[in-house]
């Protein structure tokens, strides 16, 4: 009995060893596999807590998207054109005269694949085209003024005119019903995007925007600003109204809240920028011209309160920069922006 105890013994000995070998090799080998790397990244990550960052509104955005060229679209914003569409999605709202008193708005989006409805899509403007071209971004419009015509042609910035590209737009049957035809045309995000890659157009944008935003700003030590009314012209003002629950402005235009249907909200605004800007009427049909290019003052608004800043806009193909009045860059409060583009005759009341 005993010499068989040792047989077997004799026998496991060897696979006892074998077992050990493997299994101490299978150790070290754990050690050096690319598991423990992506680990490592991942916690590195969270710890740094780094997020993309949209250069347009300081918010997060996907990562895939940050450096995507912006797409301006002509937003028409009559009393009768009420209400809009898709612009409580946009980072930043132009609005400026265009004749006749009556404003536009042209809507910038970083990232205009996922909106929905969006106009109703006016025509062209040059003041709205300087804008677009001073931040690479893609216009679209539908229909032109002769001087807006001259300048698309001359290619100062990638267009879509949608009266000739008819796949990126659809007719409105309830607005066309109600409100007639030229208020009655929109486009979307997915239709816009299908159209800018059919066409192969530039994606990837080529300008670096510097504007710097924190919860810090020099605006946290302005003077109330509770109530800001903007006047444009005799017959459009547009009114903000700060909410402090939500720590954003509600906008008011017409003695009404200025509705995005697209999403069934009342459009806000995070920061709040009234530029005073040469008006000039430059035919007998009225149409402004504004000199964007240049320099002069303004208001910044956020959280309630206000201060008076510069404004600076060095070329058509740079953006607007802002500083405070004692010539420091100013850093914007993070969120969105609605921009009122007014003549120097007009006024600004804070409350």
């Amino acid at each position: 009995m005993k010499n068989f105890n040792k047989k077997i013994l004799s026998c496991l000995l060897p696979l006892i060893a074998i077992f050990i070998i493997l299994t101490a090799c299978a150790q070290d080998g754990n050690e050096n596999r690319p598991a423990t790397d992506i680990s490592n990244d991942t916690a590195s990550s969270s710890i740094s807590g780094e997020a993309a960052i949209n250069p347009l509104t300081g918010l997060e955005i996907n990562e895939d998207k940050v450096n995507s060229r912006p797409v301006a679209v002509m937003i028409n914003n009559i009393h009768m054109a009420q209400p809009l569409l898709g612009v409580s999605k946009a980072d930043i709202l132009y609005e400026c005269l265009v004749e006749g008193g009556i404003t536009r708005i042209e809507a910038i989006y970083k990232d205009i694949s996922s909106v929905g409805s969006i106009g109703s899509i006016r025509s062209a403007r040059p003041p709205f085209i300087t804008l677009a071209q001073g931040l690479d971004a893609i216009y679209v419009c539908c229909g032109t003024s002769t001087q807006a015509e001259d300048l698309l042609s001359q290619n100062v910035v990638d267009y879509f005119n949608l009266q000739y590209f008819t796949d990126m737009s659809f007719r409105d049957e309830s607005r066309l019903e109600s409100l007639g035809f030229e208020h009655s045309l929109l486009s979307s995000g997915k239709l816009i995007t299908e159209g800018i890659q059919n066409e192969g157009l530039r994606t990837e944008t080529k300008l670096l925007y510097n504007q710097k935003f924190s919860t810090d700003s020099q605006v946290a030590l302005g003077e109330s600003a509770q109530n800001i009314s903007v006047n444009f012209s005799g017959y459009k003002s547009t009114e903000f109204l700060y909410d402090p629950d939500n720590n954003t402005y509600l906008v008011y235009q017409y003695n009404e809240p200025m509705l995005d249907s697209t999403y069934n909200v009342q459009n806000t605004a995070d920061n709040v920028i009234i530029l005073h800007i040469e008006a000039t009427e430059i035919d007998d049909e009225g149409h402004i011209m504004l000199g964007l290019v240049g320099s002069g003052n303004g208001y910044y608004a956020n959280g309630g309160k206000y201060i008076p800043i510069t404004w600076l806009k060095e070329s058509d193909d740079s953006p607007i920069k802002y500083y405070t009045e004692d010539g420091s860059e100013l850093v914007m409060a993070i969120g969105r922006q609605y921009i009122c583009c007014i003549p120097l005759s007009q006024s600004v009341t804070f409350k």
